[in-house]
Order: C-alpha cells, then sequence, then structure tokens
C-alpha cells in the first residue's frame, strides 16, 4: 500500500470524483507520508466545505481529519473553510456527520456500521494520538459548532440531521449555555398555537434523547423543560407529542410527584382537551398513556 500511495497520492483529489475512488483514497490516507498528505490538502483548497456534503466524500472528509497529524494545516485549510459555511454543514445531511465524528468518534447510536468501519481502517503513517489530533482540530471548530447551536437550538432539535450534531455535542459537553438556550427556545415555543414546533415528532424525540444525556451534575435539561416550558402549559402539553416527552420525565424520581399532582388537579380539564384532540382525527395514544399514570 505504501508504494501504492507513492505511485497514487500526487493525483489523488481526482479519485474523489467516484465512490470506488473515494474508497480507494480511504485506505491510501492511512499510508501516505505527510508531505504526501500536505499536497492533497493543498489539492482541496476552496473544495473542502463542498466535499463535506456530498453523499460519498464525506466519509474521506471524516478520514482525513482521523488520520493527518499536522492539525496546523488542516486548521488553515479544512477547518477555516468548513468555518466559512458552518451553519450550512451543521444542518447537511452528510457534513453534520463529518462535524459530529470529531465531538464522538465511533458512536454507535450516531453512525453506520460502514461509516464506523470506514474510520477503523489501518493507518500506520498516522503517529498522533487520536484525542491529541481531535483535542487540537476542536480548538477552532468546537466554538463555531456552538455558535451555531446556540443561535438555533429548537431549530437543530427538529432538524434530521442537525439533531445529531446537537446529541453529539451535549455528549461532549454538557454546556450550560447550550442548555439554556435550548430550554429559553423551548419556552418561547410553547406560547404559539399548538405549542408550535414543540409539537413535532421529531423534537419530542430529541428533547428525550438529550434527556437521557444529562449529568448527575450540572444544569438539569428534564426539570427546567418542566418547570418552565411544560407546566406553565400542561394541557396542551399533555394532549400532544409532548405527552411523550412528560411520559419520560415521570421515569424521574425528581419530577414524577411534581408532574403527577398537577395532572390530578387539571385531570378533568386535560379529559376535556383528548377528546376534543381525538375527535378531530388526531393521534392521542401519549395523552392516554399519560392520563393512565394518573391515579
Amino acid at each position: 500500500m505504501t508504494q501504492l500511495a507513492e505511485q497514487c497520492m500526487d493525483g489523488a483529489a481526482y479519485l474523489l470524483s467516484s465512490k470506488a475512488g473515494a474508497e480507494a483514497l480511504l485506505r491510501l490516507l492511512g499510508v501516505a507520508n505527510a508531505k504526501q498528505r500536505k499536497a492533497f490538502c493543498r489539492d482541496l483548497k476552496g473544495k473542502w466545505a463542498p466535499l463535506a456534503t456530498n453523499s460519498v466524500d464525506y466519509v474521506v472528509m471524516m478520514r482525513v481529519a482521523t488520520t493527518v497529524d499536522d492539525t496546523v494545516l488542516l486548521s488553515k485549510t479544512m477547518v477555516a473553510e468548513w468555518i466559512q459555511d458552518m451553519e450550512t454543514l451543521c444542518f447537511d445531511k452528510y457534513a453534520h456527520k463529518v462535524l459530529a465524528w470529531l465531538l464522538r468518534p465511533g458512536d454507535a447510536h450516531l453512525f453506520s456500521p460502514y461509516e464506523r468501519e470506514c474510520l477503523a481502517l489501518p493507518a500506520p503513517a498516522s503517529q498522533k494520538a487520536p484525542a491529541k489530533r481531535q483535542q487540537e482540530l476542536l480548538r477552532t471548530l468546537k466554538p463555531a459548532i456552538l455558535g451555531v447551536l446556540l443561535q438555533k437550538p429548537l431549530v437543530a432539535a427538529v432538524d434530521q440531521s442537525a439533531k445529531e450534531l446537537l446529541a453529539a455535542y451535549l455528549s461532549s459537553d454538557w454546556d450550560e449555555a447550550l442548555i439554556e438556550a435550548l430550554v429559553t427556545a423551548t419556552v418561547q415555543e410553547a406560547k404559539k398555537e399548538d405549542l408550535g414546533l414543540l409539537n413535532n415528532g421529531t423534537a419530542t424525540h430529541s428533547l428525550i434523547v438529550l434527556m437521557k444525556l444529562e449529568p448527575e451534575k450540572g444544569p438539569h435539561l428534564s426539570q427546567q423543560l418542566w418547570e418552565r416550558c411544560l407546566r406553565p402549559h400542561l394541557v396542551a402539553a399533555a394532549t400532544s407529542r409532548c405527552a411523550f416527552v412528560l411520559l419520560d420525565m415521570l421515569k424521574r424520581d425528581s419530577l414524577k410527584e411534581s408532574i403527577l399532582m398537577d395532572l390530578r388537579k387539571k385531570k378533568g380539564v386535560i379529559e376535556k382537551a383528548l377528546a376534543t384532540t381525538e375527535a378531530a382525527g388526531l393521534k392521542v395514544n401519549g395523552a392516554k398513556n399519560l392520563l393512565a399514570e394518573v391515579k
């Protein structure tokens, strides 16, 4: 493979034009020397962001980020170009995976077996410790990702791609400012008709996933969502998709009694609202399961 790298790396950028070429490049990057990798990175000037959003080449971008030891070079080229288009990348079907890998490399909840297999290919020419490489790349990349998520936390939570990046970020760093931004966004959204984006299956699933990431110490997302967002709009929440969020909250001893007490107080109103919702042809399984918890 080393001999093959010597023969092919000069024109390696052209391999990105096909799936077969990209898969060959995944292997070449593991054996290419520092000089060859540097030349390859320079050949991609102005193309880093488009390649990260490409359905084939995004995996190559992940491989570059995990094999090239010269993180100063990557920061000046790859990372610098990504930062210019960070919002687009965060919400992109493929690019969000590139960013998420740097935050949570190898996470089976976020990446497919194919992606993990590609990133696990041998890389004997890489000398730097993976954790150190990751830390050096995230030094400038992580604040840029956070900036996008802080601006649009709830929009990210309802987006099929960005929600994975949001989970990856909070898995790696339970950031207090990001939690506050997300809760504040839900509070504002709850004031809208039918709870706005909160009455969305993707949103409720995302909130449940994020609540499961809560550390023992630090801001508790579940408690803040209950007290500031759902409790003030309990009837609407209980008869919407947010019922599933409330059901998940009931699994927490710290919240269970408070939620059940409020549900008992408003049970009659909730039942009437439930009947109206069901008569309109809307699904109410979550609400029925929630009321079943009220003894």
